[in-house]
């Protein structure tokens, strides 16, 4: 239910439900709902807008829980303070679950999973993520935050970026999560919506990407066999830290002309990190447990009125601490079963991911209602530490869109 006033600003309700029934002979379900109250006005060109209500969630084996989400926004002119800033406070519960909604469920204890989920087999399954290291702007459950955003102009150039940081509200497990940005979306095809595969079991793929979890562990190695306790985790192997976050973003934006032509070039650059104590800005040491690192550069160029090439290279890097999963175990127990010859020797040492592509292509436009994107590019994913992990390949892809 919404209402518009005169003066621009409005007033809404919402509501949403869903019940899925994960087996209907055992009458199995989950279930879990929305109702917020949302608001947006303006005064003195300064906006004020932001939603909040109460979530719940049950299943055949729980019971129904309420929590509080708030996401509340500040928008304040460069008149003010010379240039634009977008202030964000969210507070989401980890009773707040919502999968179709934009923000990430993080507190199903029991779909937070590695286990081998194959195509199909489980197609009412939650996508849920172990404590995500989310770029700027995407929220999740169970923490709460503040970011700020700003976007101006540089002569030329268009720039925009920000940060923000976030704690956890609620100690649920020992695990984080982040998504690949450089690959994700080829190492989704090689398997459609499973889990728990990969060399080390490790990928676990949505709709065009691909996440990993990371546990942080209950002992650490001095050397390659001597383990001591990490001091993180209890007996029981639960969460004896709160979790905190940073993000940061930065784009920039160019547009010229070259030989009397458009020519557009982009960049984007993510660098956000997850750890055991409170930071503002991102932390740049090892006393993160993950620093995941993504730069993509995007080059346009107008041909003619109807036909546009594109470039894109993209750069991506992953690095966990020595309390996060470490490789010693061999992947490939069934060397036969595998093909592989040689003794996996491991490396004791946590991840050191690199990623990179390198892609270009062509849009063109057919009419006014049809498009044709064609694509081509050169990908390599690997771990120094895992060495088990080392995927390339190339992608062609031909994409036509028909708007109706």
């Amino acid at each position: 239910i919404n209402n518009d006033l005169s003066n621009g600003s409005n007033f809404s309700l919402n509501y949403f439900t869903s019940i899925t029934a994960t087996d209907s002979v055992k009458n199995n379900y989950r279930e879990f709902s929305i109702q917020t109250f949302e608001f947006n006005f303006k005064f003195k060109k300064i906006r004020f807008s932001g939603e909040g209500g109460l979530g719940s969630y049950e299943t055949h084996n729980t019971d129904k829980e309420f929590g509080e989400l708030f996401v509340i926004n500040l928008d304040i002119p460069e008149e003010y303070i010379y240039i634009p800033v977008k202030l964000q406070y969210s507070r989401i519960s980890p009773q707040a679950v919502n999968v179709n909604s934009s923000f990430q469920n993080t507190s199903v204890v029991e779909l937070v999973q590695s286990s081998v989920v194959e195509e199909g087999a489980d197609a009412t399954i939650m996508t849920s993520f172990g404590g995500p290291i989310n770029n700027l702007g995407y929220l999740a459950n169970n923490r709460e935050g503040i970011s700020v955003n700003t976007e101006f102009k540089i002569g030329a150039v268009s720039v925009s970026g920000g940060f923000g940081f976030y704690s956890e509200l609620e100690r649920i497990n020992k695990n984080f999560s982040y998504s690949h940005k450089t690959n994700g979306l080829m190492l989704s095809r090689i398997s459609y919506f499973s889990s728990g595969y990969g060399p080390y079991k490790q990928f676990n793929s949505y709709y065009r990407g691909v996440f990993e979890n990371v546990s942080v562990s209950d002992s650490i190695y001095v050397n390659d066999s001597t383990l001591i306790s990490s001091g993180y985790l209890d007996t029981n192997g639960l969460p004896l830290f709160d979790k905190f976050y940073c993000s940061s973003d930065l784009h920039l934006k160019y547009k010229t002309r070259v030989f009397g032509k458009n020519l557009y070039l982009f960049s984007l650059t993510n660098y956000n990190t997850a750890q055991d104590f409170f930071s503002i800005l991102p932390v740049t040491n090892s006393s993160a447990f993950i620093r995941h690192f993504n730069q993509q550069f995007d080059l346009c160029y107008e041909l003619n009125n109807t036909t546009t090439f594109v470039c894109k290279y993209g750069l991506e890097r992953v690095l966990g601490n020595k309390y996060t999963d470490i490789d010693d175990t061999d992947p490939y127990p069934t060397d036969n079963t595998w093909g592989v010859t040689e003794d996996y020797i491991p490396s004791y040492k946590p991840r050191n991911q690199f990623g990179d592509l390198l892609g270009f292509g062509f849009d063109i436009k057919l009419n006014d209602a049809a498009y044709l994107f064609l694509r081509h590019a050169a990908f390599h994913y690997y771990d120094n530490n895992f060495s088990a992990t080392n995927i390339k390949g190339t992608e062609t892809t031909l994409e036509l869109k028909i708007n109706f």
